[in-house]
């Protein structure tokens, strides 16, 4: 933590805060829109993919090939809606 000044009012303020305590200005930019978009779409397109693995699975019907692609788009599914829900991180609760 380090000590900084607000580019409007001066004031001494803490590097981690979110805006000024006097005057109210944000300090830290909030999260690109962009690529909240872009994470939201990941995870429509992973679980449409997860869908998809499902489906191929419930068909195979004894086909292995078709059963081996199913459980492996599953797995990579899996592992892309894993990195997806790594990058959003923890939701801040409470104060």
């Amino acid at each position: 933590m380090a000590i900084i000044k607000c580019p409007d009012c001066k004031k001494e303020i803490s590097s981690d805060a979110e805006s000024c305590l006097n005057c109210g200005k944000p300090i830290k930019p909030k999260a690109s829109v962009v690529k909240q978009i872009l994470i939201g779409l990941g995870f429509f397109i992973a679980f449409a993919v997860l869908i998809l693995g499902i489906l191929l699975l419930l068909i195979s019907e004894g086909n292995s090939t078709l059963g081996g692609i199913g459980f492996v788009v599953l797995v990579l599914s899996g592992l892309v809606i894993l990195v997806l829900a790594n990058l959003v991180g923890p939701r801040k609760t409470g104060p």
